[in-house]
Order: C-alpha cells, then structure tokens, then sequence
C-alpha cells in the first residue's frame, strides 16, 4: 500500500490481536463428529447418564449456557453427548458461526475462565460501545472490537485513551504481594497472556515489540476489606494519576501526530509499553443484527480521518512558526474532537441501522450515508481544506484496510 502523506509502501494490518493466526495456534474441534476412540457402553447396552443429560434439554441448555467459556470447552470432551448438547447452544452456535477468533483469543490468551457465555454472546448481539455508554457522559456509538480482559465491546477511542482499559503486568504485582502489610488481593484476579504479534503501531519507528507476558486489568485489582491502595502501590499500578491526560488516534503513529501536550517536557501517563499492552488485548469484533443474517463489521468515515490528519498537519505548521509552542486549550478541544470523529464507526446495513435508532432511545441516528452527505454540504469549509483534500489520493490511514472505509 502506498502511503497517502509520504508514499512509502506499508503493509496493510491492524496493531491488535491477527484473527487468522489464531486458526493455528487455537484450532476448533466443531466439524468433528465423533471422538477418535469409542467410548464403551455396558453389557447391557444401556450407557449410564449424569445427572444432567437426565434433564429435559430445555433445562440443561439453560445450565450449559451459565456456564464461563472454559467450562464450555471442557464439558464438550466428556463425551458425544454433552459435546452435542454445547454445538446446539443458541449462544455457542452463533458464536463460532459469526466469531470464532473471539473464543479462539479468549481461550489461546487463557482468560476464558472469566468470560461468561452469555456476556461474549451479549457483546456479539450489541452494537454500542460498553465504556462509552456505562460512562459519566453516556454517548452511544457503534464499536467493532472485543476486549479479552472483561468480554465486552469497545470502540476505537476507548482501546486507546479509556482509563478502565490500562493493564498493569502481573509480575510488577508481584513484589507488592511479598509486603506482609500489601493491601492488593491476588485471588481470582483474571490474568491474561499476551499473543506473539506487531502491535507498536502507534511508537516510533525502531521500537521493538515487547515479549509475550502476563497482563491484568487496573480497575480489576482490588484491595481487602477495610483497605486502600498505599501511595507506591497505587502508583505502580496506575502510574502518575496528577498528569493530565491526552487523548490519541490508536492507528496513527507518535511520529505523525501534532504536539498538542500541556507541558514543554510532558510525559504522558500510559509508557510506550503500556499502550502496546493495550492492543494485545483487543481483537477486531462483529455484530450480529437480530435476522442474524450477515455480520456487520462497520466502516470508518474516510473524510473524518482526512480532517484530523488536515488539523493535525495545520496545527505542526502554525506551532513552528509561534514563540510559545504550546496548544492553546481551544486547539487542544478542536484537535480531540477530530481525533475522536476519526475513531467513529458506522453500521453498513440497513437492519442493523434501524436497530441502532433503537438502541439509541428512538433518537435519529445518522448512517453512514447522511454523515458523508452533511461533509458534501458542509459550506463552513475552508478553501486551504478543499486545495488539502484535493492532494490527497492514498488511502485515509496508511496502516489500516482499505475496506474499512467508506
């Protein structure tokens, strides 16, 4: 692919978890029928059943369906019957027909045992944003992505500047533990492995990927009954919180976005580290509309993208050229806002939009249609924008699939 600012060829991916990887390294065992030895069967010819299979099958899916994708997974090898009871879930089947790299992720990064069924099959029937609609400023907005650390949908914005999303790695915890006066609990913390994989998208140029490790989620650590973090150990797990935060598109580079920092010698709170930690989370996540007809993976607002890389490029340009290189607040807010529009998604068919009108309180949510239509007459446009836009003939990102915009 060549890029669209500096037309150097780049290869086309996306800096989290590779679904096609996954095929190999987690295969499924659904297509098979039958176990590769025969179980046998009294004299009689009467097999013994639990206590479950005596159950209608009405109230043994509606135990099998409470039940954590671990648990899920080993049940289906006890034997052919418990194995066809789980391939005739409704949630277990349309999981593996519409999202199977998300079991295979879960299970592969060994964090199933705290993802319920329900709540994956949850995130695969819902469209918006978890974090977004379950915040302080509920907003509703369509997201294609799965966090692994809690099993719920994300958008692009909150993978990369949502506080809730930080992970710490589990063997910093560790010497935090050997303190007799700790104040962490380590029980049933869910803790999982991170895949081989690029995921520095966002570093600078040289940065070599971390080593596979252990992660866990910040908001998930707790403390016992009666207690509180201490001040070492709050800082580190959740860093330097006094630091003011801001807020960056996952898929551009450090090198090529603009220096809207608050401070000449700010360091940001998430370390390069912790922002690839991050993206080793998250895997790329459909949703099913209620037909359950066909898969929708959204698509991003080419010319959104285009106007954050516009503002990025304006602000670079005029910071040169002033004696205080610092952002003003108002340049701050105005480069945010596009950094976010630029995250935004939007829903592709036509069910799937009337379901999003729905969901959003029965208020009219724009599609993708009229969104492009309001950029077309849009008459608040500058003519340096226009003579930009005109320039621009690559894709909107360079590191990310042509057939994700639209």
């Amino acid at each position: 692919m060549v890029c669209s600012c500096c037309d150097l060829t780049t290869p086309q991916f996306e800096p989290f978890i590779d679904p096609s990887s996954l095929q190999l390294l987690c295969p499924l065992d659904n297509e098979k029928r039958k176990f590769r030895l025969t179980v046998g069967t009294p004299r009689d010819g009467n097999a013994m059943q639990s206590t479950l299979q005596s159950l209608p099958i009405e109230l043994y899916h509606n135990c099998l369906q409470y039940l954590d994708l671990q648990s899920i997974t080993t049940i289906r090898r006890v034997s052919q019957t418990t194995r066809s009871a789980v391939n005739s879930l409704l949630q277990y089947k349309e999981l593996y027909e519409h999202a199977p790299h998300a079991l295979r992720a879960c299970l592969r990064t060994g964090i199933a045992p705290h993802i319920p069924l329900l709540r994956l099959h949850n995130a695969l029937t819902t469209m918006e944003c978890h974090y977004c609609t379950t915040s302080d400023s509920s907003s509703f907005k369509f997201s294609s992505y799965l966090s692994l650390h809690t099993g719920y949908r994300t958008c692009l914005f909150c993978i990369r500047n949502n506080p809730l999303l930080k992970t710490a790695e589990f063997q910093t915890l560790i010497p935090l533990c050997c303190n007799p006066r700790a104040s962490i609990v380590m029980t049933s913390l869910p803790r999982l492995r991170t895949l081989q994989g690029v995921y520095n998208t966002p570093l600078d140029p040289g940065n070599v990927p971390p080593p596979p490790t252990t992660l866990v989620l910040c908001s998930a650590i707790k403390t016992k009954p009666g207690r509180s973090f201490s001040g070492q150990e709050r800082k580190a797990i959740f860093g330097n919180e006094e630091i003011p935060t801001i807020a960056h598109h996952p898929l551009v580079k450090a090198v090529n976005e603009s220096n809207i920092n608050p401070a000449v010698h700010y360091v940001g709170p998430d370390t390069p580290k912790q922002i690839t930690h991050r993206y080793a989370s998250v895997i790329a996540f459909p949703y099913v509309p209620p037909s359950r007809s066909k898969a929708d993976y959204g698509v991003f607002c080419k010319e959104c993208v285009l106007m954050m890389r516009y503002r990025e490029e304006q602000w670079t340009r005029r910071q040169h050229r002033r004696v205080n290189p610092l952002a003003s607040p108002r340049t701050i807010e105005v480069i945010t806002k596009a950094r976010e529009m630029a995250c935004r998604q939007y829903v592709v068919s036509e069910e799937a939009q009337a379901e999003a009108v729905k969901l959003n309180g029965g208020r009219e949510t724009m599609s993708h249609a009229e969104h492009k239509k309001s950029h077309a007459t849009d008459t608040t446009l500058s003519s340096e924008w226009k003579a930009w836009r005109a320039e621009q003939k690559g894709p909107p990102l360079p590191l990310f699939h042509h057939d994700r915009f639209g």
